[in-house]
């Protein structure tokens, strides 16, 4: 099942980041068709796999958070908030929403650089 995660970005400068959003969906994409058992912690790991395997100029954290869907109307909303005092220029984060195993994952990604 291919899903398409909705991805948001907060005041970053996507030129720095190590990964695009594009690029960042078709790995999720690809590890999940791979394996559509993965868990959630698996995904991170895969993820931060990833990235690291991308640059080592930044130090990466995953926040995730998985909703079960009980209420299959559009009345089901996620909302995450994130704040801190950092280089707009240079750091970063990606919100990704998507389905996984009958839930809705939502994914925060920090890029920090160092």
């Amino acid at each position: 099942m291919t899903v398409t995660p909705v991805i948001k970005t907060k005041e970053i400068n996507p030129s720095k980041l190590p990964i695009n959003d594009t690029e960042l969906t078709q790995f999720i994409n690809s590890q999940i068709s791979t394996n559509n058992t993965i868990s959630i912690d698996q995904l991170c790991e895969e993820i931060l796999k990833l990235l690291k395997g991308k640059s080592s100029k930044f130090k990466y954290i995953i926040n995730s958070n998985i909703f079960s869907i009980i209420d299959y109307s559009d009345n089901n909303k996620i909302n995450s908030s994130f704040n801190a005092l950092w280089d707009n220029e240079n750091d970063g984060l990606f919100n990704i929403q998507f389905p996984l195993n009958d839930n809705q994952i939502l994914l925060t990604i920090i890029f920090i650089s160092i």
